[in-house]
């Protein structure tokens, strides 16, 4: 057990951590917010399919985006950069604020997105989401400030922190468009800018930045180049950049033909970015000691392999056939959209869970205890049977769900969903197993 916890030990707590309470809160609501997408994703199922700009799609995709994904890597961050940049975080209780100012403005965008209420209630939520990211960015900067030795994912979270806050304000300006519109041209045009620019600059690049050092912690691999993560890094943000820009050309310039082909070129760059990460993972994987794979190792690899789906998906869209219907480009729209929330970021999510959360609470609660008490190993935090179940109907469901998309069947869809919504009660069992323990 001493090996073990030594071994994970000074990746994932040191004295920089911040108090435990802090991540716990945010790993919660985080859990409680994908069990409560999926259950929601069963009754959606007759909306999933024509136009993806309808209130119930919108409430969900602010549910999972707000909710569980951003919840969760808020989390992650207030314990990570302290501990991989070997320094304090700048003001733990600035980051309390942060959470219950965050809590009530993600739940306040997600009903009024539900529930398509367009007045001061969802732009005032917006306000409220805004400030939380304004502050929760501001805590990191200070904390980014004090740090002697940088390193590749303290460069991936400084241009993360950057992208959230400008997608948060666009989608500020976009709740205020609904309700009294001001802005130029199409509103669904600076809805995709505003999507891409938190997907992209916002979740891939810390899971990139973050993969850097969990990944080779936890599967013990080293002496290898970095290279390729170097390459990904300046491809992902100068596409990211490139493909707003674009896009905003795109806008103005009254969609010229030139404007599209920049669309095209910055995601063919971003394509490239994207390889050179799943090149720099695989080359990671490669060089592991530890060769036993475990089922967070699994939902991970998955995760890559989704990533690398979404990439080629989105891609595809530039080239669809102009004579297809719309309502089957409308399909793929769709599956594009689930490839990336529940395919890439939704198995690397869970399966990160299984590795950080176990090792937190047993940090926490029985570091000080070894030697002079009977205490848990690591590996009976969870129930690891029922985790290798879990992600068989994940996996089932996620494929089921995905082949409904195209087609617009509902009860296809309806089925995978009620596979997930399995999955996701037997991960929220194992999480509060592990709170219990």
């Amino acid at each position: 057990m001493l090996k073990r916890t030594a071994m994970l030990g000074p990746g994932l707590t040191t004295s920089y951590a911040p108090p435990f309470a802090l991540v716990r809160n945010h790993f919660i609501v985080s859990i409680a917010a994908y069990f409560l997408l999926a259950l929601a994703l069963v009754f959606v199922a007759p909306w999933m399919q024509g136009h993806y700009f309808q209130p119930h799609l919108l409430g969900l995709t602010h549910l999972a985006a707000l909710g569980w994904i951003s919840m969760v890597m808020m989390g992650a961050l207030y314990q990570l950069v302290p501990v991989v940049l070997e320094t304090k975080l700048w003001s733990a209780r600035l980051a309390h604020v942060t959470f219950w100012l965050f809590l009530p403005g993600a739940f306040g965008m997600i009903v009024h997105m539900w529930l398509y209420r367009t007045g001061p209630g969802l732009w005032g939520s917006g306000l409220l989401t805004l400030a939380a990211f304004v502050l929760f960015t501001a805590n990191l900067l200070a904390t980014l400030a004090q740090v002697e030795k940088w390193n590749l994912t303290g460069i991936h979270i400084l241009a993360a922190l950057v992208a959230i806050i400008l997608a948060a304000a666009l989608g500020v300006a976009l709740a205020y468009n609904l309700w009294r519109p001001y802005l130029p041209g199409d509103h669904l045009h600076y809805l995709r800018a505003h999507a891409h620019l938190a997907f992209l600059g916002w979740v891939l690049l810390v899971v990139m930045g973050v993969a850097y050092k969990l990944i080779p912690m936890f599967t013990l691999a080293h002496g290898y180049s970095m290279t390729a993560g170097k390459w990904a890094f300046g491809l992902v943000s100068v596409a990211t950049i490139g493909l707003m820009t674009a896009w905003s050309c795109n806008l103005f310039a009254g969609h010229a033909a030139s404007a599209i082909r920049l669309d095209v070129f910055y995601a063919l760059l971003l394509a490239a970015g994207i390889a050179a990460f799943l090149a720099q993972m695989g080359l990671v994987f490669r060089r592991r000691l530890r060769k036993q794979t475990d089922v967070s190792t699994v939902h991970t690899v998955l995760s890559f392999i989704f990533l690398g789906l979404t990439t080629a998906l989105g891609v595809a869209q530039f080239f669809l056939p102009a004579r297809w219907p719309p309502a089957v480009r409308e399909g793929f729209l769709l599956l594009y959209g689930w490839l990336a929330f529940v395919g890439f970021a939704g198995f690397i999510i869970v399966g990160q869970m299984y590795k950080i959360l176990p090792f937190l609470v047993w940090f926490n609660k029985y570091s000080d205890k070894v030697g002079q008490a009977k205490v848990p190993m690591l590996k009976d935090m969870f129930d690891e049977r029922l985790a290798k179940i879990e992600l068989g109907l994940m996996l089932a469901g996620f494929f089921i769900a995905a082949v409904a998309l195209p087609l617009a069947n509902t009860l296809v869809f309806r089925s995978g969903a009620l596979v997930i919504a399995a999955s996701a009660a037997i991960f929220a069992w194992n999480m509060v197993t592990i709170f219990r323990r």
